[in-house]
């Protein structure tokens, strides 16, 4: 089984390896070339959301609390998508910005550009994390008396190599074969859990119906709205979909891929849903239903072979969603952060191979850093939600106010008020006092905010 599951790793690192020798430069790196077309665009979008959080995570969040364990993932982030499509995705692409951080370098100065960049960076390590941690689960599944930490160094090494060579052009050729692979991953387990049961009568009776509805049983509505504002709201400008957007052919395939990543998303988590409340029986009387529910289902369903070709499935999202985060890091903080400082000290432009080279020195560190952060023992759907809702009210309130704000935008030190809100209204409502409606909270108290400071701000212009 597990060298079943190494030959399609291999083949995943040698497509990494083939895209890249059309590497020429930094954006070839980072943006595909921004030659992207809404098929391909369409695949990675979806692809790139579709990662540990919704197979691992949410399929065991779904089999102990019904529907209302997906309302994050699948239904959460499909929205997100969509709303990303309509309200910034478009507009973005016609900035032609390399990342995210130069938005805010563009909008509100060269100080905000280093701030975001190294706030969403951190966020983005967190998400990287928890796809990690996904990877070195499937291993140690795969090979039992596998230590966890030998799991992950080695869930580590496989993705920082096929990231290194193929960038997001080995990415997006990639994300076309994972995201078919997964789709029909999960209809043959579903097809065959139905059969298994003896008919979709059978397979569905001991479904309850508390467990269709959307809404958690015994959670206050505060709590309730937080945790769908955090997906829906809290990830709309997460760079690893943003940069989707970057690497389209022009604004209309980049609103596009959206919108229909979105609908993809919402179809094909679905499918997990179904997966994860029709299996209960499958897993023998277990009641803990963790990170571990779905390859746990895979194993006692599908006999060996079968079983590596939907665990490579897994690994397939889950490769998807850590090449794209550590693509996000190395742009962010190579591009905006270190690239700038270097030029600067050295006196010197990095020629285009120097720049590549940077960033592929960036996402071994970054591999590094997720590792250990991977060790935390945070749950992977912890560390996603964790990552969703850390500092993102400020960003979304400054990119919103930048694009629709008009006269009451904001200058750039009022800009780096809000941005850091967002990272102290996080830790004193969520982690201090730990309210139940802490994004919430957050995002009202950054959007009052920052309309202050705009009517201040046009106040004071117009005297």
């Amino acid at each position: 089984m597990l060298t079943l599951l190494i030959l399609f790793i291999l083949l995943q690192l040698a497509i990494g390896w083939a895209a890249g020798r059309f590497i020429k430069s930094e954006q070839d790196y980072l943006l595909a070339g921004r030659n992207v077309g809404l098929i391909p665009a369409t695949f990675s979008v979806f692809a790139t959301w579709f990662g540990a959080e919704v197979v691992m995570g949410s399929s065991g969040a779904i089999a102990r609390q019904g529907l209302s364990g997906g309302r994050a993932d699948p239904f959460g982030y499909a929205l997100c998508l969509v709303l990303m499509g309509l309200l910034l995705a478009g507009w973005f692409r016609t900035q032609r910005y390399v990342t995210v951080g130069d938005f805010f370098g563009d909008q509100y100065g060269r100080r905000n550009e280093v701030l975001a960049s190294v706030i969403l960076v951190l966020t983005s390590l967190i998400w990287a994390a928890a796809q990690i941690q996904a990877f070195a689960l499937i291993v140690t599944a795969l090979v039992p008396g596998l230590d966890m930490v030998l799991g992950l160094f080695v869930a580590m090494s496989a993705v920082v190599i096929y990231t290194w060579f193929g960038g997001l052009w080995g990415d997006v050729v990639t994300d076309m074969v994972q995201g078919s692979l997964i789709v029909v991953g999960l209809l043959v387990l579903l097809v065959a859990m139905v059969m298994a049961a003896g008919g979709w009568q059978p397979a569905i009776a001991h479904i309850e119906l508390w467990q269709l509805s959307p809404v958690e049983r015994g959670a206050s509505w505060t709590s309730q709205l937080n945790g769908w504002a955090i997906p829906i709201i809290g990830s709309m400008v997460a760079p690893e979909a943003l940069t989707r957007t970057l690497a389209t052919k022009n604004a209309t395939v980049a609103r596009q891929a959206c919108l229909w990543g979105g609908a993809m998303y919402f179809c094909v988590g679905s499918l997990v849903c179904a997966v994860a409340l029709i299996g209960i029986p499958f897993l023998k009387g277990a009641t803990d239903y963790g990170d571990m529910m779905l390859p746990n289902l895979v194993l006692s369903v599908f006999p060996g072979w079968m079983a590596v070709l939907f665990l490579a499935a897994l690994v397939s999202a889950i490769l998807s969603t850590i090449d794209s985060t550590l693509l996000s890091i190395a742009g962010m903080l190579g591009h905006n952060v270190l690239l700038p400082v270097i030029e600067k000290k050295t006196r010197h432009r990095l020629d285009e191979g120097q720049k590549v080279l940077l960033s592929r020195v960036i996402v071994v560190a970054t591999g590094a850093a997720a590792m250990a952060v991977a060790l935390g023992g945070k749950s992977i759907y912890g560390l996603v939600e964790m990552a969703s809702s850390f500092g993102s009210a400020g960003f979304l309130v400054c990119v919103l106010g930048a694009i629709y704000g008009g006269r009451l935008r904001v200058g750039p030190l009022s800009a780096t008020a809000v941005l850091l809100a967002g990272v102290v209204f996080t830790a004193l409502f969520q982690y201090v006092w730990q309210l139940p409606g802490y994004f919430l909270m957050n995002l009202a108290s950054c959007g009052v905010l920052y309309l202050a400071l705009g009517w201040f701000e046009a106040a004071r212009t117009t005297k």
